[in-house]
């Protein structure tokens, strides 16, 4: 199938429940899991949709709303189906990161060579894999019937109304072991798995309202995991502009003369700073540590810790103000809504005896979300290490010379 015969729709829609933050604009080695795909797709085709709504959207897609909102991915399929321009799609999932290129363009290939299918999707032990498959317009009708029985149906209902071709596990072994190239992250766990296998550092922002003392937790942080053999990073959000250059100084000069990024190095320390016409994202600000090794010779560090971005979907520990206001999640007046522990990556909360819970969050403090005292810094680098980088450091270990190739 020609690249100008193909769109591509890239699903990024959902509500990430099972994650507890937007899993589409997370932090996932140089950018975001969908900007990942998104330069996966452009090896195939210009033309890519992307159906969802994430905070962070890459260049050189088309948006599409859902037909059917709030159906699933089947309601995903039909709205790019839908606004497609070629008659078959490949349709790939934003959360599926260790598919290759290679294998996508065999889907596409083996549409080509059976073009009397509707649709080509992979089969693994006995289960489709229709997240990672072609589809031709004419499965719009089938999909739009069950859409409108069904208010979340699964995507392979309307496979008995189409002609389905199967690719069997036979061929898709040829591309790498089914299990991790159809590896989906739905969870924190997976997530942090997802990480470890591409050996790229988890992203834990420290958020909280001014004064509450995360710069002095961070600190803390940083020197005892240190003091435990980890390798450390930390990035610093600012909401206004900053100058680390000094007036009349080489450097200052270049960035005078118009230069966008300028760099120093030293005999033991180097900086790079960069130009920009708007502000980094948290994924984008990360990603430069998975680029450049920045301090850390030829290793990445273990653990990216972030002062700020409140906005940003992230894993985050929240440092609760004397008022128990929860400001650093923006929530503005909010703090008595329970439902932002689904949507925020609250993985902790960071408190002392002057910060009061809000009250409204005490079922969900029940339900597992840990409260730990900002004074004990060894008890929280312990729940860091539990809760993050024992799951990682364990997904890394077993990761493969082929997907460290690849990233």
């Amino acid at each position: 199938m020609h690249a100008k015969d193909l769109t591509c729709v890239l699903l990024a829609g959902g509500k990430s429940t099972r994650l507890g933050a937007e899993k589409a604009s997370l932090p996932f080695g140089r950018g975001t899991l969908t900007e990942r795909a998104v330069r996966k797709l452009k090896a195939l085709s210009q033309d890519v949709i992307l159906v969802g709504n994430p905070k962070i959207v890459p260049e050189g897609v088309r948006l599409v709303e859902d037909v059917f909102p709030g159906r699933g991915p089947l309601g995903g399929i039909h709205a790019g189906l839908a606004a497609a321009r070629s008659d078959k799609v490949l349709v790939f999932a934003c959360d599926i990161p260790f598919a290759p290129v290679s294998l996508l363009r065999f889907i596409c290939d083996t549409a080509t060579a059976h073009e009397n299918a509707d649709a080509v999707v992979p089969q693994v032990k006995g289960e489709y894999e229709p997240t990672v498959a072609v589809y031709s317009k004419k499965c719009l009708k089938p999909i739009e019937a069950v859409l409108e029985a069904r208010d979340r149906p699964r995507i392979i209902e309307f496979f008995p109304q189409v002609r389905v071709f199967a690719l069997l596990e036979a061929e898709v072994v040829r591309f790498g072991d089914p299990e991790l190239l159809f590896f989906n992250v739905n969870s924190k766990e997976d997530y942090l798995k997802a990480l470890g296998i591409l050996g790229y550092p988890p992203v834990l922002c420290v958020s909280g309202p001014s004064g509450s003392g995360k710069t002095t937790l961070i600190c803390a942080l940083v020197k005892e995991l240190v003091s435990r053999g980890r390798r450390v990073a930390v990035i610093k959000h600012h909401r206004g502009d900053f100058d680390l250059d000094i007036a009349g100084k080489d450097t200052w000069l270049y960035r005078e003369a118009g230069a966008k990024s300028v760099g120093m190095v030293g005999s033991c320390r180097s900086a790079f700073v960069s130009y920009v016409d708007r502000p980094l994202t948290l994924s984008a600000a990360a990603g430069r540590f998975c680029r450049f090794d920045i301090g850390f010779d030829t290793s990445l560090p273990d653990l990216v810790l972030a002062e700020g971005f409140a906005s940003d979907p992230a894993l985050r520990l929240v440092v609760l103000g004397r008022d128990g206001d929860p400001r650093g999640l923006g929530l503005g007046n909010q703090k008595n809504d329970p439902s932002v522990f689904e949507s925020s990556g609250v993985m902790a909360l960071v408190t002392g005896g002057d910060s009061p819970i809000p009250e409204a969050w005490a079922q969900k403090v029940k339900g597992g979300v840990r409260i730990l005292d900002r004074s004990d810094s060894p008890s929280i680098a312990d729940f860091i290490e539990e809760a993050l980088l024992s799951i990682w450091e364990r997904a890394k270990k077993q990761r493969s010379p082929r997907i460290r190739a690849r990233r």
